[in-house]
């Protein structure tokens, strides 16, 4: 059995002593017997599906909207069961639309179960609209007792293993900052090596992503603290991508470094200690002023430079640097989402973005749900199957008559799975699991049918069992445990029968064999057998929004409108390569082999559309390529080359890789100090050793323009074209490990793999 911290348990004996008590309420005191199999099953969902976590407010309004929407859900049924095709266009439209909005994951995929049941109970039962009024309060007893039992009895108040996780990786970054900006010391104290550090951020950060990926009730995109820890994790991701490079800086430094360096760390300590332990929310008005400072500071420092003649120690300066604002950026974004995902008031105080985008921006749900509007994604093709698979069920209810029928419908959602292996090998549990439970009920039917003293006492432990049995023992067991809770329960309602469990059985038979002929039909090998394809195609979006972003920057905004709709089209494709993958993982489970090699080019198609928004960002903070046509020309072409460079590596890596090559490639690569240094200029190729070139005569020839009035500052216009630059240079880096991964040789040693993370941009 598996349950940490009685969590099962518990909700297990809150569902056996609320229900009884709920159905006698409804049967008894309002004397609604249309309106009691309501109370009864959607008291059990509620309680034992849609068990919502977080702080009591949220818990309250999550069970208050879902309570809202069962409510529609009643009335859409019972309206659509006056005729039988109504009942079948709206099944496909309910059921569909139900698990399209199971993206957004966390209290919407949670509430899914509770709104969708009473649907199918209400448009299973044929014509029914004088009982309308019954069935409403049926179901809204059943919210009233289900949010009272649950914020009253045995509240959950635990610390979720994922928020833990995602602490422990940020008390890693802080280490790997330190290690990376060491401060002076006295010599006293012992020092740990910097790549130990970057491993034990790794490791880190990989048990964070166990905790996320292929979780489908994790935290979502619904509520503003759950968006927060999503981007929490993306901020985190990408922090990492950066503390694995390790730049050359030579002895070229500032005098504001180390103190940015500290800050950062700090801010990056303080988020831990607020999302894992309980501490005050982090603020991050310190390190927005320190970073600001910073940028001032080498601004100022660069034009002086040019204006003395200096103009040599200018690039390497602001390259030495770079590294580090990205750093301090990413550890104050970390901050800023952590206040909001721990339920404090985001920071008054802007973000000071200059080099990198606005906090403001998040992930609606809205987009989110706009973006997978197409057969490309998993989650739109998924929602069609269940539509169809939910509506086929609905047909054969509606032609043959079956009694119950709504376990058919529920037969069918239970077996049907991405792929039609997971739903063969869910079936075959099931209809075990109601075979037995029939072999019991007939024998508890048989011993204390004549004894309804008995069958009430029977009740509260058939109960109890079937909400502990499915996440505790298996799915098997509790299958039976809940054919044993309807035949004891209907043994109550409409007197002891063998034909209860005769048709449960039936039932059940025929919704899995829908449920296997629809997996069979559409889509039989699930997610899994896409993921390659929207890989490739997020990589190849994210590239072309790359180029088009330099193209931004250095022939200005004339190409607008081509700028938006590449970036439109590689945030859907890098949103539906992740969503590919993450189900691909639900799919197949954390022991997925191709794994490691999915999560590394779908990261490294997220980092590249988000370096195009920081390009893009700085297009509209300087103009600095447009006063030199060559530069921008060169700009453009080393944009070029990384696309040319991670399409041609993304072609060959996806379908051809091994599963012995993906993991000989994440062995050998893991942690050789070759992989953290960024690579020689002179390695790139003759486009990037022009381009170097070109920016040192460009800060050689704005050494007699220092002093001269313009729109932007010289040592604005040198920030914006070094760090342009950069993230090329950067960025061929990260092309490079793709690179790798097609030439991996076998016989490495068995480490864990290092590239098990994804993050968006």
């Amino acid at each position: 059995m598996h349950d940490p911290g009685h969590l099962l348990f518990r909700r297990a004996l809150r569902v056996a002593i609320v229900l009884p008590l709920a159905y006698l309420f409804t049967q008894y005191v309002l004397q609604m017997p249309a309106g009691s199999t309501y109370t009864v099953f959607g008291t059990f969902v509620l309680l034992s599906f849609a068990d919502f976590g977080g702080p009591t407010r949220d818990r309250a309004l999550a069970y208050i909207f879902t309570g809202i929407a069962g409510l529609v859900a009643v009335v859409l049924g019972t309206v659509a069961a006056l005729n039988p095709f109504a009942a079948v266009i709206c099944t496909f439209i309910v059921g569909a639309g139900l698990t399209y909005t199971g993206l957004l994951r966390g209290y919407v995929a949670t509430a899914t179960m509770s709104i969708l049941l009473p649907f199918v109970i209400a448009v299973t039962a044929g014509p029914g609209l004088d009982q309308l009024p019954q069935r409403l309060i049926g179901f809204a007893v059943a919210v009233v007792v289900s949010l009272a039992a649950a914020l009253l009895m045995w509240p959950a108040h635990y610390r979720s293993a994922l928020r833990q996780r995602i602490a422990d990786t940020m008390d890693a970054s802080a280490n790997v900052i330190r290690a990376m900006w060491p401060a002076p010391t006295s010599g006293s104290a012992p020092v740990i090596d910097l790549h130990t550090r970057q491993r034990e951020l790794t490791e880190a950060h990989h048990r964070m992503r166990e905790q996320y990926d292929g979780q489908m009730m994790r935290p979502g995109s619904a509520t503003s603290r759950d968006r927060a820890l999503l981007q929490t994790i993306d901020e985190l991701g990408r922090l990492r991508i950066i503390l694995r490079w390790e730049p050359r800086t030579g002895d070229y430094t500032m005098p504001g470094d180390q103190a940015l360096a500290d800050c950062a760390a700090e801010a990056m300590d303080r988020s831990g200690d607020a999302i894992g332990r309980g501490g005050p929310a982090p603020q991050s008005k310190a390190l927005d002023h320190l970073r600001e400072q910073h940028r001032v500071e080498l601004e100022n420092w660069s034009a002086q430079q040019l204006s003395s003649g200096n103009s040599q120690v200018v690039r390497p300066t602001i390259d030495a640097g770079f590294h580090l604002r990205l750093t301090a950026a990413m550890a104050e974004l970390v901050a800023r989402h952590t206040r909001i995902a721990v339920g404090a008031p985001p920071e008054e105080h802007p973000f000071t973005g200059w080099g990198l985008p606005s906090v403001d921006h998040e992930l609606q749900p809205w987009r989110i749900l706009r973006n997978h509007l197409t057969f490309r994604s998993p989650w739109f093709r998924n929602s069609l199957r269940a539509g169809l698979a939910l509506a086929l069920a609905v047909t054969v209810v509606y032609a043959t008559g079956v009694g119950h029928g709504f376990w058919v419908v529920l037969g069918t959602l239970t077996a049907l799975r991405l792929d039609v292996l997971g739903t063969g090998k869910t079936a075959v549990q099931a209809i075990v699991g109601t075979i037995g439970g029939f072999l019991v009920g007939t024998g508890v039917i048989l011993l204390f049918g004549d004894k309804p003293l008995a069958l009430w006492i029977l009740l509260p432990v058939v109960i109890f069992m079937s909400g502990y049995a499915p996440g505790a023992i298996s799915l098997a067991v509790g299958q039976g445990s809940f054919t044993v809770f309807v035949i004891v329960f209907y043994g109550i309602v409409a007197g002891p029968s063998l034909e209860t469990g005769e048709w449960r059985v039936v039932d059940v038979g025929i919704g899995l064999a829908i449920s296997l002929v629809v997996s069979l039909m559409m889509w039989p090998r699930g997610v899994a057998g896409r993921v390659n394809e929207s890989l490739i195609a997020s990589v190849h979006a994210s590239t072309a929004y790359l180029v088009a972003a330099y193209e931004r920057l250095a022939n200005g905004p004339g190409a607008q409108e081509q700028l938006e709709l590449a970036a439109t089209a590689a945030d859907a494709a890098v949103g539906n390569a992740y969503e590919s993958f993450d189900l691909a993982i639900a799919q197949r489970g954390n022991s997925e082999s191709l794994g490691p090699t999915w999560s590394f080019v779908a990261n490294a198609a997220g980092h590249i559309a988000a370096c195009a928004d920081l390009v893009v960002f700085l297009s509209t903070v300087s103009t600095t390529p447009s006063t030199n046509s060559d530069a921008g020309k060169l700009l453009v072409a080393c944009a070029k080359l990384v696309q040319s460079s991670a399409d041609t590596a993304t072609d060959r890596l996806c379908p051809t890789l091994t599963d012995k090559q993906t993991q000989d490639y994440c062995n050998q690569q893991a942690f050789t100090p070759e992989q953290f240094d960024q690579p020689e200029v002179s390695g790139l190729g003759h486009a990037f050793a022009e381009l170097e070139s070109q920016v040192d005569t460009c800060l050689a020839d704005w050494q007699d323009t220092a002093t001269s009035p313009a729109n932007d500052s010289v040592g604005q216009q040198a920030l914006s074209l070094v760090w342009a630059e950069e993230w090329l240079i950067h960025l061929m880096w990260v092309t490079s490990r793709i690179e790798a991964a097609t030439s991996a040789k076998p016989g490495s040693a068995p480490l864990t793999p290092i590239e098990s993370d994804k993050t968006e941009a």
